[in-house]
């Protein structure tokens, strides 16, 4: 493809990107050799969330835009319940926060395995899905990733009644706390789930991928590594009050697009795993940093796979974390705090699996009036087009087929764990000369 025929002028179209989280589709102009332009289109429907929960009752909304997402249904639970707890100025106990975060180290241990090891690992393999995994070591991967996915799935059931769309969770704090009796079979669950991620890790660490980008990395950090406090700040140097993130964040929108797109301050810039341990890796776990501290030497990393050993990193720290929790913490029964009033303007982020996710909600009288929110892949598309049409000139220039690049394109839009909504789709692809 080097030179004046096949290269010159090209559409690459990838319809229905497989191995991500909903339903997404690529298209790559080529004009003399030269990209014009990369999108990522996201068709999904529009589902009106931010329409459907006015007038609701406060209390009930986060259980409503749980449902945005069942991968990430916890992440958007926290994220409206904080917004709203700022908004009637309600602060929620020690114990409460101790078993939120128990609730989102479960989110990561049972989400960022789906991406690694089930969308990922077949491309390491050369192998288009699981399903071509036939070997015993293939199969052993399998059965691998799914018994560190259970621990996760299992830690959530006991400390938020379910893995997907929790129920205990409320506002101010839990109805139900978890059964001491059941923390040592969880522990044990852990464990095992610790001893295998550490036995993959290095399938990532010694991954040759690589493409470098220079961007702004953006990601809440802070001393518990909870995913859901700390400081907001950029690697350019910024640090963001939660409540003036709408003010640095611009939404723009995209006429083939459904989801918007942002900037910040004017410039793309990248959230996630990698994000988060290029600027907060010295606030992970004591016995994380002891673990992983040759795979933590990559990091602040601008290769994008990094992304993908980040993910197990924070895997691993997620473990970690609640292990040590539940080591130390007796949960006692205790009733949500309530609310000081009933009226307020609110602003939360918390760092979904995918990277910040930021809600603002207004209040009036116990029912909202308006809720607006930043979702990561929205925050990322803007550096993933520039990413891919930089990749696909790289591969044009070096003369590489057609067929490698498509390739190509799905390992890069991958790396970032693009979540669109809960549906997959297989690839179909499509050139147009």
């Amino acid at each position: 493809m080097h030179g004046g025929n096949d290269s010159e002028n090209l559409e690459l179209g990838l319809e229905g990107l497989s191995k991500v989280e909903g339903h997404a589709d690529l298209e790559v102009k080529v004009t003399k050799g030269k990209v014009e332009y990369a999108k990522l289109k996201i068709p999904e429907s529009k589902r009106f969330y931010t329409q459907a929960v006015r007038g609701k009752p406060m209390q009930a909304i986060a259980q409503l835009v749980s449902r945005i997402c069942g991968t990430c249904s916890m992440s958007h639970i926290f994220a409206c319940t904080k917004s709203i707890e700022d908004a009637v100025g309600l602060v929620p106990s020690e114990q409460t926060m101790k078993q939120r975060r128990l609730s989102m180290w479960a989110h990561l241990i049972r989400d960022h395995p789906l991406h690694l090891y089930f969308f990922v690992l077949p491309d390491m393999f050369n192998k288009g899905s699981v399903f071509e995994f036939t070997s015993t070591e293939e199969k052993k991967i399998i059965a691998t990733a799914l018994e560190i996915k259970a621990a996760g799935n299992n830690l959530s059931k006991m400390v938020a009644g379910r893995s997907i769309h929790a129920p205990w969770p409320v506002l101010g704090g839990f109805t139900q706390v978890p059964d001491k009796a059941k923390y040592p079979d969880i522990i044990h669950q852990l464990e095992h789930a610790r001893e295998h991620s550490l036995e993959l890790l290095d399938v990532f660490y010694d991954c040759s991928w690589k493409f470098e980008h220079k961007t702004t990395y953006v990601g809440m950090v802070g001393p518990n590594f909870d995913y859901l406090s700390g400081d907001l700040l950029s690697s350019d140097g910024l640090k963001i009050p939660e409540q003036h993130f709408g003010q640095y964040a611009q939404r723009i929108w995209h006429d083939y697009s459904t989801a918007s797109a942002f900037l910040l301050q004017g410039k793309d810039y990248m959230v996630g795993s990698m994000a988060r341990l290029n600027l907060g890796k010295k606030f992970l776990h004591r016995q994380t940093q002891k673990d992983c501290a040759k795979q933590l030497g990559k990091f602040p990393s601008k290769n994008i796979y990094d992304n993908n050993l980040a993910q197990a990193i924070e895997t691993i720290d997620s473990i970690n974390q609640s292990i040590d929790v539940l080591q130390s913490y007796d949960f006692k029964p205790e009733a949500p705090v309530q609310p000081t009033r009933k009226d307020g303007a609110g602003f939360a982020v918390v760092e979904a699996p995918r990277g910040v996710l930021y809600y603002n909600v207004n209040i009036r009288d116990g029912k909202v009036q308006n809720i607006n929110l930043a979702i990561p892949t929205g925050q990322n598309q803007v550096r993933i087009e520039k990413d891919l049409a930089e990749q696909v000139q790289q591969q044009i220039d070096v003369g590489k087929e057609k067929d490698y690049i498509v390739h190509e394109m799905e390992k890069l839009v991958r790396a970032y764990d693009p979540c669109m909504s809960c549906a997959t789709h297989f690839l179909k692809v499509k050139w147009k000369k």
